[in-house]
Formats: structure tokens, sequence, C-alpha cells
């Protein structure tokens, strides 16, 4: 059995503030990119009795400094999800439902992509006549409107919920923005299709049927965020399998006796106990006891280490 001493370390702080707690930490699933992060940190600021806010995009990670008087966890939680992000309560809960929302981006993106192009091709396609076929003006912006409309509302639906969320939070983030510029090519397009409909044809070159491009627009920033998404996931593996290493719970001596506790709740000075086989939860120095140590995942160096009272230890090393 060897006994170690935890050494300080900013974790160690910051968990020893959630203990009285000042500091809240919340999980989201969602959040795609820094407007997103933005977009958090905006909302919560505005709440009273928030005092700071980091977001860390990768983890998906909301850290929030608040008064615990003027405002509760329950209530942070509920702004996060009225933003259009999804609170876990675990790590294995946020992998799956992070998983689910890449799978979905993933088929609706190229989904959206798909429909965006076919919508632009088609106007070659007719204007060109190769099928031979006599077709009257209002086919294409009729198809044109078809097409944008099951990319808008329904293809990109996830992007139009969450643009709806952010209005209502008086939030301007990427896809209100985004959102915009898409709705307002919509609306020249209808315009562009009024005319043709009422024979204006000057009216129909004045206002240009952007209905595909409304389409595309909307298309392309759901493509673009997958492979956000695809980004962030490889970042967020790698991290995990880091993370892995390290012990999840820690034995400490509290009162002259042992208490099993996170390991993130260890607190600076506090004594841990290890027993033989057992992966060493915090950096620190051996008090009493000796042993041998697996340090390969820091050193590299398959051979154990021998450690004694005076010596120090890594986190993760068994």
């Amino acid at each position: 059995m060897v006994a170690i001493k935890n050494s300080e370390s900013e974790v160690v702080s910051a968990s020893s503030d959630q203990l009285n707690g000042k500091l809240v930490q919340i999980k989201a699933s969602g959040m795609m990119c820094s407007f997103c992060t933005m977009s958090v940190e905006k909302a919560l600021k505005r709440m009273d009795g928030v005092q700071n806010v980091q977001v860390n995009l990768v983890h998906g990670v909301i850290l929030i400094d608040r008064d615990p008087k003027k405002i509760s966890v329950e209530t942070l939680e509920e702004a996060v999800s009225s933003l259009g992000y999804t609170v876990v309560a675990t790590e294995a809960q946020q992998y799956q439902t992070d998983m689910a929302i890449f799978t979905t981006i993933k088929k609706r993106g190229f989904l959206a992509m798909g429909l965006a192009l076919l919508n632009l091709l088609f106007h070659p396609l007719i204007t060109s006549n190769i099928l031979g076929l006599t077709l009257p003006p209002l086919f294409y912006p009729l198809v044109s409107l078809v097409i944008s409309l099951v990319i808008l509302l329904w293809v990109c639906y996830p992007i139009f919920r969450k643009t709806l969320m952010a209005l209502n939070n008086r939030v301007v983030n990427a896809n209100v923005l985004l959102s915009a510029s898409a709705w307002g090519a919509f609306a020249i397009g209808i315009m562009h299709l009024i005319a043709v409909w009422q024979g204006n044809a000057e009216g129909a070159k004045a206002w240009p049927n952007f209905l595909p491009i409304a389409g595309l627009l909307m298309a392309l920033h759901l493509f673009f965020g997958y492979f956000k998404l695809a980004t962030r996931k490889t970042a967020a593996d790698a991290v995990r399998k880091l993370l892995s290493l390290q012990a999840q719970t820690a034995r400490v001596l509290r009162g002259g006796k042992e208490i099993e506790v996170s390991a993130d709740q260890v607190s600076v000075g506090e004594t841990v106990v290890l027993r033989p086989g057992e992966r060493v939860p915090v950096d620190g120095e051996v008090l009493e006891g000796t042993s041998s140590l697996d340090m390969s995942t820091v050193t590299g160096e398959s051979i154990p280490v021998f450690v004694e009272p005076g010596k120090e230890v890594v986190g993760g090393t068994t």
C-alpha cells in the first residue's frame, strides 16, 4: 500500500469551488462552432446571478461562476436547453447524444447538398431544351420553390429550429445570419415567381430567381457543419482516450478513515491511499510505502519505475 500526498493544481482549485456550489459544470451536446459558444456565453451572462461563463467546445462543457442564492442549477440548464442544446448528466450520455447528432447532420447535410445541386442543374437543362420538352414559364420557378422549401423547412430543420431559439433568446449567431441570407434570397425568388406568373418580363429580370440560391446557402451551412463536427469529434475522441487513462475514483484519508471519492474532488494536500494494481488518481508525492509503477504512458519507457517516500508520481500511471 502506498500513501500519496496530492500536489496543487488548477483542477483541484476548480473542484473545491464546485463543492461549495459557486461553480457549476454543465455538459451539453450540439455545439458545433465558436458561434455556438459565443451564443451560450452571451445568453447566460445576461442572467442575474451569473458572474462568468467559460465554454469548452471540444469537451462540450460549460463552466459557470454564479451566486447560488440568486440562480439555481436547474435554471441554468433550462437556459442552455432553450438555446437548442441538449443538457446531459454523464459523459456516456454526452457521447451517445453527440454521435446521434453527428449521424443526423451527416445524413441531412449530404441530402441537402444533393437537392441544392439538383435545383441548380434544372435551369440549364430546361433552358437548353436538351430534353426536347415544351414547358410553361412557371415550371422551373415552381420546381425551385418546392425543392427550396424542402431544403429550408425539412432537411435543414435543425438549423431552422436553432435559429428560432436564438432569436427568442435575443442572440445573433451563425444560424441566424445564414437563415437571414437564405430567407432573403427566398423572398427575392418569390418576387420572381410572381412576376413570371403575371407575365411581367421586366419584373422577372429585376427580381432574379434566387430560390435555388436560398436552398444552396442553407445546404452549404449544414454540409460544412458536418465537417466541423467531424473535426471536433476527432479531437474529442483523442482527448477521451487520454482521459480514459485517468482513474475515475480515489481513496482518500479524511478524519482517519478511508473514503472513496471522485478523482476530481481530491483537495490539495489530501492523502490518497493506493493499493497494488490500482491507477494513480492524481499527481503527488509518495509519503509512505514502496512500489513499482508503469510510467510508459508518460515517459514511453516500458520498464517499471521504483517509487518510495519522497518520489513524485503522475496521475494515470499504474
